[in-house]
């Protein structure tokens, strides 16, 4: 069987296209099952009802700065299968825009390539998150995009993704101190 230019070229678009629609699938099925969105939908109900975010008592409970409650409470208000929808179709728009923006920048003639090519590579590494909806997933596409907002200038744009990245994970200060441009001073 001989596969052509075409497919080939676009083999793992698709692949990531197919995971996409087996998440939201599964997502749907049954949105807490092998899933911390259930954490996040704890940690934003807790932020609204004025009541503590973290359980001392239980060992993988709300793990997450304040910051994050807040930026989930928009999804948890539509619900734990729209809202859970949402935050999966979040997580693979943010790494999709994310690819497609660093293939723009490298350039070149094989661009529909490098992008799927690029997509295929990030499946084995990402798959896992991308099911149970972690944030590290919007940590990664925000750091993504602070890295390339940085290499164009874009200050705006560094401020934006930084804080999104330290919402998600407080972790992302390492990427502020790595910046130039996105620290003022």
């Amino acid at each position: 069987m001989m596969v052509t230019k075409p497919v080939f070229d676009r083999l793992g678009f698709w692949l990531w296209v197919g995971s996409f629609l087996i998440v939201l699938g599964l997502a749907l099925w049954s949105p807490d099952a092998r899933s911390v969105v259930h954490i996040y939908r704890h940690g934003s109900e807790a932020f609204l009802a004025g009541e503590p975010l973290y359980q001392v008592e239980v060992a993988m409970g709300y793990l997450y700065a304040p910051a994050f409650a807040v930026l989930y409470v928009p999804l948890l208000k539509l619900g734990p299968y729209l809202g859970n929808v949402l935050w999966h179709m979040l997580g693979f728009g943010v790494l999709t825009f994310a690819a497609m923006r660093q293939v723009r920048k490298v350039g070149g003639e094989e661009q529909t390539w490098l992008l799927s090519f690029g997509l295929f590579l990030a499946l084995p590494v990402s798959l896992a998150a991308l099911r149970n909806g972690q944030a590290t997933i919007l940590l990664t596409g925000a750091c993504w995009f602070l890295t390339l907002s940085e290499l164009e200038g874009r200050r705006a744009e560094c401020f934006f993704w930084a804080m999104l990245a330290i919402i998600a994970k407080p972790t992302a200060i390492i990427m502020l101190l790595l910046g130039e441009r996105c620290v003022p001073g």
